[in-house]
């Protein structure tokens, strides 16, 4: 008994004096990590190290449990594991925070402009295929050391019926910046159709100020003058606090897209002053523009007719209807008797 209780401490000071061991190489790591020139290997290092221990802290859980010991060796091996864990979690954050780096994109990176392409850019080159544009892409991105199936950021290029186009310019042009790409028109018809979809009212303010500008100076529709200039065309309809219900008469009540029947009614015959009209509208009511209401009359006497009408002429015309078809029914009979005999 004296032997296995010997053995036993022998074993507990050896672990004790591994974990020690392992704790001050941690400790030291860590130092030199903010000594080190090579930041990124000391600091897997650490991480290494701060794993391997919690690892024997593990082990040595397990060997407790095999020796059923106490309480407080349970909860002194707990409180290590706990340390150790938040050790390791820390080191993985900075390793995490150091090799997070933003992608540069190269400067370099082709356009899609095919030959005969009227609009291109002429510092950059124009392929003969989308193909060999593609392939060019990738072996300048490989280049770079650039992994396309991770260095990429998703940006719709439509509108959203209910985003604010003002808000979608200004992200286009900013991501446009970003790349480091030279703005051109283009680009500036490319931001139009994305917009045309969905706000078609906003895409025409901005033409029509552009046709407006006078020839001389005027500079070219690219990205950047539709994001100076959207902001002082975007505008919002004006909304009127609702008073006692609403009221269809208002504009804000009005729908948005008017109905088949008041296009062909009501804007028809609404012309304002400054719209000459197809055709004179009559103030008076004329004979050829009212017509007089037809009276049903009987085509037997020629009066006013209703259902209940009974005439003498239509009474002696039903009658001699009666008659004929009765002298024609005895003709009839009287040439059969008259074949049988």
């Amino acid at each position: 008994m004296d032997t296995d209780s010997s053995s036993t401490t022998v074993t507990m000071d050896q672990q004790q004096q591994q974990r020690l061991t392992l704790m001050e190489s941690l400790d030291r790591s860590l130092y030199m990590a903010e000594k080190a020139v090579d930041l990124d290997g000391v600091m897997d290092r650490s991480s290494y190290i701060a794993e391997k221990a919690l690892d024997t802290i593990l082990a040595e859980f397990q060997q407790l449990v095999i020796d059923s010991a106490q309480e407080e060796a349970f909860e002194k091996n707990q409180r290590i594991h706990d340390r150790l864990k938040r050790r390791v979690e820390s080191i993985q954050q900075q390793l995490a925070s150091y090799k997070g780096e933003n992608v540069i994109v190269p400067k370099n990176l082709p356009c899609l402009q095919l030959i005969g392409d009227t609009d291109t850019v002429k510092t950059k080159v124009c392929f003969e295929t989308i193909d060999k544009f593609f392939l060019m892409f990738e072996l300048i991105a490989h280049q770079h050391h650039i992994n396309l199936d991770l260095s990429w950021e998703p940006f719709d290029m439509r509108a959203s019926r209910y985003e604010n186009p003002v808000r979608f310019v200004d992200g286009f042009a900013t991501t446009l910046r970003s790349t480091g790409v030279t703005d051109s028109v283009g680009y500036g018809t490319i931001l139009l159709k994305a917009l045309r979809p969905n706000h078609q009212q906003f895409v025409q303010q901005i033409r029509l100020a552009y046709a407006a500008a006078p020839r001389v100076n005027r500079p070219e529709m690219t990205v950047d003058y539709i994001n100076e200039v959207a902001p002082i065309l975007a505008t919002e309809d004006p909304v009127e606090p609702q008073q006692g219900g609403p009221n269809l008469n208002r504009t804000g009540n009005r729908p948005r897209y008017p109905s088949r029947h008041q296009n062909g009614s009501n804007n028809r015959n609404q012309a304002g002053p400054s719209r000459p009209r197809p055709y004179s509208i009559p103030t008076q009511a004329s004979p050829s523009s009212k017509q007089k209401e037809k009276v049903n009359e009987s085509y037997h006497c020629h009066k006013p007719w209703d259902p209940k009408h009974r005439c003498q002429e239509f009474l002696q015309k039903e009658a001699e209807k009666f008659a004929a078809r009765m002298a024609k029914l005895q003709l009839e009979e009287g040439e059969g008797s008259t074949r049988k005999v």
